[in-house]
């Protein structure tokens, strides 16, 4: 997946979730965000490291 299509993904996520409204998120959202958090941040590892969890080797 490349850069722009990643921001792409983020962005119609955003929007999407701000479409719901936050009367309807902010009873669940307080119980599920631990997982969003570390939801986003597997893939914010994946966008920067690479799929392994690593830095790339720069040979």
């Amino acid at each position: 997946m490349s850069t722009s299509s990643q921001a792409t993904f983020f962005i119609i996520l955003f929007f999407s979730v701000s479409l719901l409204g936050t009367r309807f998120l902010s009873g669940w959202l307080s119980e599920l965000w631990p997982l969003i958090a570390a939801f986003a941040l597997a893939i914010l590892r994946m966008a920067i490291f690479g799929k392994n969890g690593r830095p790339p080797r720069e040979h």
